[in-house]
């Protein structure tokens, strides 16, 4: 058998480890229990499962447009307080009122 054969084998065979590599890295997790069993005033939890490398999806911050704020509830108010802030973590609020932003 060639070199250059044995090259080409072992190439297939890591191109075919890594595909399914990737297959099962980027599955979904299925639900086991229907919406209605998780919801409502005592939902069904399952035990947690270990992961070596979990599952952590986070929301897209989305800033507000001119003239636009959140709808309240009754009695509070929203105010824009700071614009242009890049990627803002922490908000502090000190004792005399000042707003720490990091």
């Amino acid at each position: 058998m060639s070199i250059l054969r044995k090259i080409l084998i072992g190439l297939a065979v890591f191109v075919v480890v890594a595909a399914a590599g990737v297959w099962l890295a980027t599955r979904p997790d299925k639900a086991t229990l229907t919406e209605a069993e998780v919801s409502g005033p005592r939902p069904t939890l399952v035990d947690p499962e270990a992961q070596t490398i979990p599952t952590i999806v986070t929301a897209d911050p989305v800033g507000w447009k001119a003239n636009e704020a959140p709808t309240p509830a009754r009695g509070l108010v929203v105010t824009r307080f700071a614009e242009g802030l890049d990627h803002p973590r922490t908000v502090y609020t000190l004792p005399n009122g000042d707003v720490l932003v990091a």
